[in-house]
């Protein structure tokens, strides 16, 4: 997601509309070594929405 995480948000809002509260953390994936080297390395991103009502 890097630098696009505004964009990713505004689908989000664009499919559920503006009077949805959204709220939520921002987080990479998975960050471990590849084979056979010794320095970990971002492998992939995840965006998760969960959502609630009542």
């Amino acid at each position: 997601l890097d630098q696009r995480v505004e964009e990713e948000i505004e689908e989000v809002r664009n499919v559920l509309g503006d009077d949805v509260v959204i709220s939520g953390f921002y987080s990479y994936g998975e960050i471990a070594p590849f084979h056979k080297e010794m320095k970990c390395q971002l492998h992939n991103q995840t965006m998760t929405i969960t959502l609630l009502s009542e």
